[in-house]
């Protein structure tokens, strides 16, 4: 027999945001495909001397970062992220959730 397609679920990491208030790209938001549920999430901000300036278990938007620690606005630059998830796909016959792990880097750009 064929084996099942197992459908991954994508998820969307932004590489930078603008946090001005304009309403368009204001927060470092990730997102994830319709057909998915986030089991767990955990997502830590770091600035460049690598000290921790954000922190959620959360990936709705009203929960994302938006370019502040401490409630004051960060500079610009580049920030370092750590991201641990876990996703079920619907689509998936088989109900074992995909396991991600990422690092990397988002661009917090101020005009």
């Amino acid at each position: 027999g064929v084996p099942p397609v197992v459908q991954l679920c994508p998820l969307y990491i932004p590489n930078a945001f603008t946090p001005n208030g304009d309403g368009i790209n204001d927060q470092f938001t990730l997102r994830i495909g319709e057909d998915c549920e986030m089991v767990k999430f955990s997502l830590q901000i770091f600035d460049r001397w690598g000290r921790l300036i954000f922190e959620t278990n959360s990936i709705s938007v009203d929960q994302a970062w938006d370019g502040k620690f401490e409630n004051n606005d960060l500079s610009g630059g580049v920030y370092l992220f750590k991201m641990q998830a876990e996703m079920l796909s619907y689509n998936n016959s088989i109900a074992t959730p995909t396991k991600v792990n990422k690092q990397g880097s988002i661009v917090l750009i101020r005009q």
